[in-house]
């Protein structure tokens, strides 16, 4: 697999998160867009939160006997002191960015603070034992899910009007909770094998098929929340309207749809570039599917 990455460009891109970064920025400023808000602060602390997070993450596992021999933790422990140098740079501008909110912002981090903490205990404090969060059976999936839903969606809670704050925003979270539950179950399908003498996941409990069929329903929920958008927006427009069909509710539950195409193709013989670049890339096509209509 790690063939596939020979250009050193598209090794930190990916393996450095910042792919992931970008996708967090992405999705972050939809749903601040959904909830009638505006802004620059809160995408970018998403971006700066999800680098700094996931590199954390990713050098406690380096070096360790078992999970340490995917590609990209290889990777990780060749580069770690510079990762974790612009991870600290990368934690220090979000303080930046975050400038007057931090009280508000430490407790609406604190639950997925306290999971990126303790999702691996860095293997050589505990003499390369597995020991987390990532240990407890079945859970990965969810947690990861249930962390970039939480993030998403309040972050841009952060940075709004204390006058006006939006009203009703747990439907976002299980939207974002089936987006992320769909995607982080095709990468748990991915690591079945690394994962098979560590952890018990769905995908060993359910099977490949089993384990995308669940994740294609879950990805086809938004499709229908964006597609029930579209014809309430159209039924609810003027009927002199120039344009009857609500554009980016259209061209969001269409980019949701080739998600769901992509999390249904089965994963044996796929490559770095389908997961680090294509799947993780899934998370800038519906943003980028709305950005569009508000550039024309």
């Amino acid at each position: 697999m790690d063939a596939d990455l020979r250009s050193p460009l598209l090794r930190v891109l990916i393996y450095g998160h910042v792919w992931l970064a970008c996708g967090a920025l992405a999705q972050t400023w939809l749903m601040q867009h959904l909830m009638g808000l505006s802004g620059w602060r809160a995408p970018l602390l998403a971006a700066l939160a999800t680098f700094a997070g996931y590199t954390f993450m990713r050098t406690a596992r380096a070096g360790h006997p078992s999970l340490g021999v995917a590609p990209q933790l290889q990777w990780t422990l060749r580069h770690r002191t510079v990762l974790v140098g612009v991870a600290s740079i990368a934690a220090i501008a979000a303080l930046v960015v975050a400038a007057h909110h931090l009280p508000d912002l430490v407790l609406r981090s604190a639950p997925v603070a306290l999971a990126v903490l303790l999702y691996a205990v860095p293997a050589r404090w505990v003499r390369g034992r597995t020991l987390g969060l990532r240990r407890v059976p079945l859970l990965k999936a969810f947690l990861i899910a249930g962390c970039w839903a939480w993030t998403t969606v309040h972050l841009p809670l952060l940075f709004a009007p204390t006058d006006h704050p939006p009203q009703g925003t747990g439907w976002l979270f299980v939207l974002q909770g089936c987006f992320f539950l769909s995607l982080a179950l095709v990468f748990d399908l991915r690591d079945r094998a690394i994962d098979r003498d560590v952890v018990l996941t769905v995908p060993q409990l359910l099977g490949g098929t089993g384990t995308r069929s669940l994740a294609t329903l879950l990805m086809l929920y938004p499709v229908g929340v964006f597609t029930t958008l579209a014809f309430v927006g159209r039924a609810l427009r003027p009927v002199d309207a120039p344009a009857p069909w609500p554009m980016d509710m259209v061209l969001a539950a269409v980019a949701y749809l080739v998600v769901a195409a992509m999390v249904a193709l089965p994963v044996e013989g796929r490559s770095a570039l389908h997961f680090g670049l294509l799947l993780d890339g899934a998370l800038l096509l519906p943003p980028l599917g709305v950005a569009l209509t508000l550039l024309v």
